[in-house]
């Protein structure tokens, strides 16, 4: 659990960064901190080096498209649509989690990759590209981790259809029976 003046110096510190800084939230004694696309790089270099958070724990992939409540940092509910939140920890004496948002356009979605940072964020990348199409530019080795090379799409975006057969109920038996192919007899 983060004690309270370590956020609030985290807070002054990354707030003092040029147009690093879009949103600050804590929640349940973890802060969160939506960041630019284009600061993400310098500031998590500049998180490691200065503040300790040599640990990265996750990277999640967020497609805020039908989310009916902005999240901290967006202009509008799912304006920017893609998210990338990065889960930091620091190391001993001052222990502290860091929750670091970052929010990309549906035309464009790119941010820089923090492989060269963190090693441990190359399968997280990878798996953020393959499941919602974001890029990450300066990947050593950006390419699919789950899906084959040849798959069309990326099936966690909310645009993208369930697909599958339709379901037999009672009520909907006789629809599905006459839209099936017969066999020539």
């Amino acid at each position: 659990m983060m004690q309270a003046d370590s956020a609030l110096a985290l807070h002054d510190a990354l707030a003092a960064r040029p147009d690093a800084l879009l949103a600050w939230d804590e929640e349940r004694g973890e802060a969160s901190a939506t960041i630019t696309a284009d600061a993400l790089h310098d500031t998590c270099v500049w998180l490691k080096d200065t503040h300790g958070f040599v640990r990265l724990s996750g990277i999640i992939g967020i497609d805020t498209l039908k989310y009916p409540v902005a999240m901290p940092g967006q202009t509008a509910p799912g304006a920017p649509r893609f998210g990338v939140i990065y889960h930091l920890a620091s190391s001993p004496p001052a222990p502290m989690r860091l929750r670091l948002r970052v929010f990309v356009p549906e035309n464009a979605p790119a941010v820089s990759s923090v492989t060269a940072i963190w090693p441990a964020a190359n399968f997280f990348e990878r798996e953020a590209y393959d499941l919602l199409g974001i890029t990450f530019s300066g990947h050593p080795d950006l390419r699919r981790i789950f899906l084959a090379e040849d798959w069309n799409g990326h099936p966690l975006r909310k645009d993208v259809g369930l697909g599958g057969e339709p379901i037999e109920f009672t009520h909907t038996i006789d629809a599905i029976t006459r839209k099936r192919r017969k066999a020539n007899a």
